[in-house]
């Protein structure tokens, strides 16, 4: 039987107080050795996933800075957002990127929206007759969990919080009309197709037809049951695994945004109403307070 011989340091006590390092040879049969090496790549990425201490500017941008308890869990249990309170809720851009980065990833957007636009100028015609506010996938449905009295906030089954311009709270408040929003109401969510209103998102109400301009206050709740976050990111090929184990492709001319995006993010799904893009869903990321476009394919 061959023998593999390694070195290893061995503290050994010599008295009280008073220890010597000494290299004892210690010898291992080949099986032994094989059973060893595959243990190795799980005990190296059990040391990778311990949380490292970072100080600076880069802690912001760390994955490590992710304190652990703010953390998802895949196999814990998910909260029921019925029982949450605002503490246990995503916080809406809690990872601020710097002017220059905002502004650059800004710029880079611009550019290749107009690109994207050039494209799809000769079927614009086409595709605005044939697309309307629906959504291809069954995750894009969301649906309203509750509504304040005076409709300036619209809370979803996840636990987001959403509030409503004013000039559209006559919709959403509590006024009788026939056609006014109520629980379990069916709702898109979308980016904003009007500029400059100070509202970066939009909510479509199934059911009575209706849409408000919205901004995201309240994030969904950590690991609730209908809460969504990235679990994995290719940004090579711009494909983001969510945590139920679907795969987004995203699109080329968000990539400067999705590049800003890390593993644990909360996103939430949405539907891409923007008639010159071939992606027909969207998703928000919280922690940062930007969306992409993208399909998903599974």
């Amino acid at each position: 039987m061959n023998h593999i011989v390694t070195f290893l340091p061995v503290c050994v006590s010599t008295g009280r107080n008073k220890e010597k390092n000494i290299d004892q040879k210690i010898f291992y049969t080949e099986d032994e050795m094989k059973k060893i090496l595959c243990f190795m790549p799980a005990l190296l990425m059990t040391f990778a996933m311990l949380p490292v201490e970072s100080t600076g500017e880069s802690e912001n941008r760390s994955l490590h800075s992710i304190p652990e308890e703010r953390s998802h869990s895949i196999t814990g249990e998910r909260k029921d957002p019925a029982h949450s309170s605002d503490e246990e809720h995503v916080i809406v851009r809690s990872r601020m990127l710097s002017i220059d980065s905002y502004e650059g990833v800004q710029k880079n957007i611009e550019e290749l929206k107009e690109a994207e636009h050039a494209l799809k100028e000769a079927s614009d015609e086409e595709s605005l007759q044939s697309r309307g506010y629906y959504a291809s996938r069954n995750d894009a449905y969301h649906s309203v969990y509750g509504l304040s009295t005076y409709g300036d906030v619209v809370t979803l089954e996840d636990g987001s919080a959403w509030s409503v311009s004013g000039k559209d709270q006559w919709k959403t408040a509590n006024t009788g009309a026939y056609n006014m929003w109520l629980s379990g109401d069916t709702v898109f969510v979308m980016q904003n197709k009007w500029k400059y209103t100070g509202y970066q998102f939009m909510l479509y109400n199934v059911n009575t037809g209706q849409e408000v301009e919205v901004n995201l206050s309240l994030g969904p709740v950590y690991n609730g049951l209908f809460t969504h976050w990235i679990v994995a990111i290719d940004y090579f090929n711009r494909l983001i695994t969510l945590e139920n184990g679907t795969c987004w492709s995203m699109s080329f001319f968000d990539s400067p945004v999705v590049n800003q995006w890390f593993i644990n993010d909360t996103v939430i799904i949405g539907i891409n109403q923007d008639s010159l893009s071939w992606n027909s869903s969207i998703l928000i990321n919280v922690n940062t307070l930007t969306f992409a476009k993208g399909i998903g394919l599974n």
